[in-house]
């Protein structure tokens, strides 16, 4: 354990990942006053946000895929890649197609020098299936928990093609890129501690954050997990201003053109103020946080120059990359040929 400036002990320094979904996670995030409104489908809206992530030595960098687009986010993080060096690259993908799906995720870990990862899709907690009065019928948590078992297979499936790679542009340099899922509750804990790497959580406060690690190492135990417990990153909704009550302000005034609902957290606060928060609930037993920013490219810009400076200030993240791989900066063991593919776990 080291000692941040002030002395204090504090514990590993932090992962730190942002999610990048068009000008931003707030809907009306172009009605922002100091908006530099871009066009989410230029080349250059991409790789400046992402190359603002990798200045800030962040692991890795999200992309949501668009909602008339399939595999935009792949699209969007190989056409990044020759533009970054370090930074995680992890799109939004559906897991369909076990075979062109690998040769994909690997041709991206190729492009990126093995920076690739995956974030699955996952179902919502509760599935309303046609019919159903009420979410939580019997019915739809059936086909939720069918959903989320095909999804472990294809998991599987995906790696085991990594694995046996028919030569070598089918094989990741990684050899198993990191794959991440969202989950909001046991059956989707159990999938992450089934087939993911990292799980991103959505506790409201510390109290909150205590009880998701207890439960997502209970569904570790639950399922026999056998390689390297998850990593388990904190997601919220950041807009940040030089005071409280500006940032507060400008939520509000976004929120006046449209309201902003959300599955996280949404923080509005200084810089400072988040640095504050991220450490207090690390000792809940989070290893890090995926920031949503509510403006882009602004929010990325205070993460950036503000959030990650005030952390190195207090010991709680990098000021280096002591890696180039994602597995590196997520400190997953490398992945050799020779390792033995993890099964999906039975349930």
């Amino acid at each position: 354990m080291s000692t941040s400036d002030t002395g204090a002990p504090v514990r590993a320094p932090l992962h730190l990942a942002v999610a990048l979904d068009g000008v931003g996670w707030h809907p009306a995030a172009r009605h922002d006053p100091d908006a530099r409104v871009t066009d989410p489908a230029s080349a250059r809206h991409w790789v400046d946000l992402a190359t603002t992530a990798e200045r800030g030595l962040l692991d890795l960098v999200t992309v949501e895929d668009g909602p008339d687009s399939r595999n935009h986010a792949l699209r969007v993080a190989a056409l990044v890649a020759p533009s970054t060096t370090r930074i995680g690259l992890v799109p939004t993908v559906t897991a369909t197609g076990t075979a062109p799906l690998a040769a994909a995720l690997a041709a991206l870990d190729h492009d990126s020098v093995g920076r690739a990862g995956w974030r699955l899709t996952t179902p919502a907690d509760e599935t309303r299936l046609p019919g159903d009065r009420a979410l939580g019928t019997p019915a739809a948590r059936a086909r939720h928990a069918e959903q989320l078992d095909d999804l472990a297979s294809a998991v599987a499936a995906v790696r085991l093609r990594w694995s046996a790679g028919g030569g070598a542009a089918d094989r990741p340099p990684q050899g198993h890129p990191p794959v991440v899922a969202l989950g909001h509750g046991w059956e989707t804990f159990r999938l992450a501690a089934r087939a993911a790497d990292v799980v991103l959580t959505t506790p409201v406060d510390a109290f909150g954050a205590a009880a998701v690690v207890e439960q997502v190492r209970e569904a570790e135990h639950h399922v026999g997990r056998t390689g390297p417990p998850l990593r388990i990153l904190g997601d919220m909704v950041v807009l940040l201003e030089d005071t409280d009550l500006a940032a507060r302000d400008r939520l509000d005034l976004l929120d006046a053109h449209e309201m902003l609902y959300s599955d996280a957290a949404v923080v509005a606060t200084t810089p400072s103020g988040l640095a504050d928060m991220l450490t207090a609930w690390q000792r809940s037993g989070l290893d890090g946080y995926r920031l949503r920013p509510a403006r882009l490219p602004s929010d990325l810009d205070r993460i950036t120059d503000e959030l990650v400076p005030e952390l190195q200030r207090r010991g709680a993240f990098r000021t280096a990359y002591d890696g180039s791989t994602l597995r590196d900066h997520l400190g997953l063991a490398s992945w050799s040929r020779g390792a033995r593919v993890e099964a999906t776990v039975a349930s």
